[in-house]
């Protein structure tokens, strides 16, 4: 994820100097998804974030050319962790696949338009009730965002295929997780 920033940053005649990742619990709807990280941001991990701010603070400031100390290999090119992989196979037609649609229960629906306002694509319009159109990216800030919980959604293979790249053995294998942490 961090290369494709930094690619599209590159594109545009940016200098990229660094890349942080960051933990913190989740709280996407898929069931296998909820909880993951808990208690993160932590000490240790806004200590690593004060780290890379100082230094690329420092690395801009002195006009030092490659990257800065305290940022991420992959933030400069993909070496194969799991984000990675997952962001190659991760099209906007495989997600529309694989993941749910929300759907409306129109008996907790009152017509309120949050749903309307809050839709990041402006893909949703009142019909009278809430109608999603064809451009849903499935970030489900209708879902989990809704005050009447009005929408939700089908997880029986959308929750197979997040568990299938979000897994312990995956995260581990390709360098995400440091053997002291946990998923939950």
């Amino acid at each position: 994820m961090l290369y494709d920033l930094t690619s599209l940053l590159r594109d545009r005649g940016a200098d990229v100097v660094g890349g942080f990742l960051a933990r913190g619990e989740l709280h996407h709807p898929a069931p296998c998804l909820i909880g993951r990280f808990p208690n993160h941001p932590d000490g240790e991990d806004l200590a690593r974030a004060r780290r890379f701010a100082a230094a690329i603070a420092e690395h801009v400031s002195c006009r030092r050319p490659g990257p800065a100390a305290e940022s991420r290999v992959d933030a400069f090119h993909p070496d194969g962790r799991l984000y990675d992989v997952v962001a190659r196979i991760s099209s906007d037609r495989f997600l529309r696949l694989v993941m749910p649609e929300p759907e409306l229960d129109s008996a907790r629906c009152d017509q309120c338009q949050w749903c309307v306002r809050e839709c990041p694509m402006h893909n949703i319009a009142l019909q009278p009730y809430p109608v999603l159109g064809s451009h849903c990216i499935r970030c489900y800030r209708c879902l989990t965002g809704c005050p009447r919980k009005a929408l939700d959604a089908s997880w029986t293979i959308g929750n197979l295929a997040a568990l299938a790249f979000y897994n312990t053995v995956f995260e581990r294998r390709f360098g995400d997780l440091r053997p002291e942490e946990q998923l939950y």
